[in-house]
C-alpha cells in the first residue's frame, strides 16, 4: 500500500465472506460488492443449497452471468447429511476452495445445516477437505445456547475436538468473530485463521436493541468484544485476522418480522467505513493487510494486480425508503467530476418495491472509494 496525496492505493480488496443470494436479488446486490472487491469468497445457503459439484458450477454460471467483468467469485460448498469424501473431492475439482459449516436452525438458510457434534465427528470430511487442499469455513455458533454465547460455546467444543491438531494441513477459518475468546481461539493454532466484518468493529449489543436493521448472526456483542476485534484488526499483526463482510442482503418486509431476519447488507459501505475507521485509529496503513493481503495469502489466491483507491470524500449512503436513486458519493457541484469514480447505472428493473436497506442507511461516511480495474 502507498499514501497518494489524493487518498490512499491499495491492492484491489478481498471479500473472505458474502452472501450474494440468487435471481432478482442477485442482480441488484452483485454490483456493490463487484465495485469494491476484485474476488470474494461466496456462500453456499442458497435455496437450493451449493452442496456438490454441479451446484457449484451452477451458481457460479449465474454469478458470472451478471457480474461486471473482472469480478471473481470464489465458490464454496454446504455442508449437509448428503455431503461425503467423495461429493467434497468433486466439488473441489469442480472450483470449489472451501466447504462451509452451518449450525442446524441458527442462521438464515440453515435448514440444511448440522448438529455441531455431528460436525466436529467427521474426521472423513476434514481428511477429505484435506487432500483437495480447500479451507474448512465454520460458523462457530451453537443454536442450544442463548445468542451472546452460542460462539463461545461452539469453540469450547471446537478446542476440545483438537481438530486443528489432528489435521494440521486442514486450514481452517472461524466465520465472523465476534467475541474476545474467538480472537484467542484464532491465535493459538497456525492452521486456524478469523474473519471480521466491518459491522462487528462499530455495533454492541446496545446497537441491536429495537432495531432489526442491525440484527445480525452472530449478534453484536458487549463493548468490550468489540474493543478486543477493533484492538487486533487495527494493530495488523496476525496474518490470520482478515475481512470477511458477511454481508446478507435481506429485503425489509423480512427484516421488519418481530422476529426480524439476521443478516446486515454492508455491500456498499463496508470498505469505505473500514476506511474511515482505521484512519480514526490512526492505523490508516494497515488496511491494505485486512483487506487485500492477509485474506488471499491464506486462501492461496494469486498476488492482486488491481488496484483500488480509497479517499477522504463524503459517502453519503441513501435510504431507499426515501431516496431511490443509486448511492453516490457527495461532490462539491463545482468540482470536477472523476469519471472513474461514478457509481454504474443500475441493471434495468433492478429497482425493488421491497428495498434492501444497507447498513448506514442516511448517513455520511467520511470516505469513498475510486477505482483502477
Amino acid at each position: 500500500m502507498k499514501d497518494m496525496r489524493a487518498g490512499t492505493v491499495l491492492p484491489m480488496p478481498f471479500d473472505a465472506h458474502v452472501h450474494l443470494r440468487q435471481g432478482r436479488i442477485l442482480k441488484h446486490v452483485l454490483p456493490a460488492t463487484a465495485r469494491d472487491f476484485g474476488r470474494a469468497i461466496v456462500m453456499p445457503n442458497t435455496k437450493p443449497a451449493v452442496w456438490n459439484a454441479d451446484t457449484v458450477r451452477a451458481y457460479r454460471e449465474e454469478i458470472l452471468e451478471c457480474a461486471p467483468h473482472g469480478f471473481e467469485p470464489l465458490m464454496t460448498i454446504y455442508l449437509t447429511q448428503q455431503t461425503t469424501p467423495e461429493v467434497i473431492l468433486a466439488a473441489g475439482k469442480a472450483g470449489a476452495v472451501a466447504a462451509k459449516f452451518y449450525p442446524k436452525h441458527g442462521t438464515t438458510n440453515s435448514d440444511d445445516g448440522l448438529v455441531p457434534e455431528f460436525f466436529l465427528a467427521q474426521s472423513d470430511w476434514f481428511a477429505a477437505l484435506e487432500e483437495a487442499g480447500m479451507v474448512m469455513c465454520i460458523h462457530a455458533e451453537h443454536p442450544k445456547h442463548i445468542k451472546a454465547r452460542r460462539e463461545h460455546e461452539f469453540l469450547k467444543l471446537f478446542v476440545d475436538s483438537r481438530l486443528p491438531e489432528r489435521f494440521p494441513k486442514l486450514r481452517f477459518v472461524i466465520e465472523h468473530v465476534s467475541t474476545a475468546y474467538g480472537l484467542q481461539v484464532v491465535s493459538e493454532s497456525d492452521n486456524v485463521a478469523g474473519s471480521v466484518t466491518a459491522h462487528h468493529l462499530v455495533l454492541t449489543d446496545d446497537d441491536v436493541m429495537g432495531n432489526h436493521l442491525n440484527l445480525c448472526m452472530p449478534v453484536a456483542k458487549s463493548a468490550r468484544d468489540r474493543s478486543a476485534l477493533r484492538e487486533a484488526v487495527f494493530q495488523g499483526n496476525s496474518p490470520r485476522i482478515f475481512f470477511g463482510s458477511d454481508s446478507a442482503p435481506h429485503q425489509l418486509s423480512a427484516k421488519s418480522k418481530p422476529e426480524g431476519s439476521y443478516g446486515i447488507y454492508t455491500a456498499p459501505i463496508a470498505l469505505k467505513l473500514l476506511a474511515q475507521e482505521f484512519a480514526n485509529a490512526s492505523r490508516s496503513n494497515n488496511l491494505s493487510s485486512f483487506v487485500s493481503s492477509y485474506g488471499p495469502a491464506y486462501y492461496r489466491l494469486p498476488e492482486e494486480k488491481r488496484v483500488s483507491e480509497v479517499v477522504a470524500e463524503p459517502f453519503h449512503v441513501l435510504d431507499p425508503r426515501s431516496e431511490p436513486a443509486l448511492m453516490e458519493p457527495v461532490r462539491d457541484p463545482s468540482a470536477e467530476v472523476d469519471e472513474d469514480a461514478k457509481t454504474d447505472p443500475p441493471p434495468p428493473g433492478d429497482r425493488l418495491t421491497d428495498p434492501i436497506i444497507p447498513f448506514y442507511a442516511g448517513r455520511a461516511i467520511h470516505w469513498s472509494v475510486r477505482y483502477d480495474r
